[in-house]
């Protein structure tokens, strides 16, 4: 006998890594972990024609909209640049007037010269899963009616996701061109059978695979995952049926977005999928996930025998001290920059902007805090019109002087301020020496000078 052992692979095929067992719902694809999933296709208003305050506007309804889920809910939103091949023929053209259909003849003789057309899809898929319920049996019984104590688990899973779903729905309506992800149904043969096709199953397909065709769903529609697999070659160059895989992390997030700051996405001439994530959290669930994470980077800025013994073996984790900083409780304050812009008719600038104080905590110094307080504000004062910004220090203030020149201050000369005290009858004058820019006034009641 032939030992067989050896060719059979032990190990988990493409199928089993995928999440999806089955279609329970039109349009609602159950996950192996009991998730429940749906998804849209979305086109928003013209970017190019509308205004910021209108783009602001609308993120704002759209953020409102989902600020409504908590616990249990992910949504991820796909950006798709596919190649277009064909442009439909005159006899689909529907336009009334001569005018418009001699443009649209114009713009089909330029797709059939030109190669090389893409056009971008958007789509929105949200899952649920239900969170662990702390009900008892008893509490069943006693805080609920007869109906709805005769529902399984599933089905009461699946009427709170219908009407979720519904919820957003019929909210995105009204700001966003929507259409559901739906089953649909063909007769074949003469209408003796009727085969099903699965839009959301065409997509997850399409994600994996690369490949957009309608997907035909078995008599059953469990074990989907066989319908999601493909032929994977992994290793240091991935392919997926045949073709190369290529995926692009991004570490780094900018430190504020702004509505159309992917738009350029849309002008590249090649195929992607762009894919963002957001998992949904409780506010409690969320600020005691912040503060888990905020005490195992405490842990990492000094060793665990430094901490112990109150020690100094070695430096301090700068990472982890700025990582401890981002999850801090928003009611605590570890740095602040204070400034003001000044306009003065006549100037070179017009327009000035005034740093007066910056300050950071000294748990949280050399961790850069200060100087992505500064870029905050150079950001702002920019948008704001200011054409130059101007710091002063004290002239022997060697830390201050040195962190103003590192962030791009290098004009220095010499000033005089004048001040004077209410209490007093006189003033005194003091010249600041020129070697760099530094304010600083003396008022005669004082000992001693006073930092501006």
């Amino acid at each position: 006998m032939a030992a067989l052992k050896r060719f059979r692979a032990t190990g988990p095929s493409f199928a089993d890594l995928v999440p999806y067992a089955g279609l329970v719902d039109n349009g609602v694809l159950l996950l192996k972990d009991g998730s429940l999933m749906a998804g849209w296709y979305f086109a928003g208003p013209d970017a190019e024609s509308a205004t910021d305050i209108e783009r602001n506007e609308l993120s704002r309804q759209i953020n409102a909209i989902l600020s409504k889920l908590g616990t249990g809910w992910i949504i991820q939103v796909e950006a798709i640049r596919v190649s277009t091949v064909e442009y439909p023929s005159p006899e689909q053209c529907h336009f009334p007037d001569p005018v418009t259909r001699a443009i649209d003849a114009e713009r089909r003789a330029h797709f059939r010269r030109e190669k090389g057309h893409f056009e971008s899809k958007h789509a929105i898929i949200i899952t649920y899963r239900e969170p662990q319920s702390k009900k008892t049996a008893l509490a069943r019984y006693v805080y609920s009616d007869e109906a709805s104590r005769k529902k399984s688990y599933a089905d009461t899973v699946l009427l709170a996701f219908r009407n979720g779903i519904r919820e957003i729905e019929q909210y995105l309506a009204n700001t966003l061109s929507i259409a559901r992800m739906q089953t649909r149904e063909v007769r074949e043969r003469g209408g003796e059978r009727v085969a099903r096709y699965d839009e959301l199953m065409q997509f997850v397909r399409f994600c994996i695979t690369g490949e957009s065709h309608p997907v035909r769903l078995p008599e059953v529609p469990m074990y989907l995952d066989w319908l999601a697999t493909a032929e994977l070659e992994h290793g240091l160059t991935p392919k997926v049926e045949n073709r190369f895989l290529a995926v692009v992390a991004i570490d780094g997030l900018p430190a504020e977005s702004w509505p159309g700051i992917l738009n350029n996405l849309d002008l590249m001439p090649l195929t992607y999928r762009w894919s963002s994530r957001f998992i949904f959290l409780d506010a409690e669930e969320a600020r005691q996930k912040l503060e888990r994470t905020r005490k195992k980077w405490q842990q990492k800025v000094r060793p665990f025998f430094d901490q112990l013994f109150q020690t100094q073996s070695r430096s301090i984790d700068q990472d982890a001290m700025t990582m401890v900083a981002e999850t801090e409780d928003d009611k605590k304050i570890v740095g602040f920059i204070l400034a003001t812009t000044i306009e003065k008719e006549g100037t070179a600038w017009k327009k000035y902007g005034y740093v007066s104080w910056i300050g950071v905590d000294e748990d949280y110094r050399r961790t850069n805090l200060g100087y992505r307080l500064y870029r905050r504000l150079e950001e702002k004062l920019r948008k704001n019109g200011v054409r130059m910004i101007i710091a002063d220090t004290d002239a022997d203030n060697e830390v201050a002087i040195a962190f103003f020149k590192s962030i791009g201050f290098s004009v220095s000369s010499q000033h005089t301020w004048l001040a004077k005290t209410l209490r007093a009858r006189f003033s005194r004058l003091v010249t600041c020496p020129p070697r760099h820019r530094s304010f600083r006034h003396i008022s005669t009641p004082q000992k001693g000078p006073m930092t501006g």
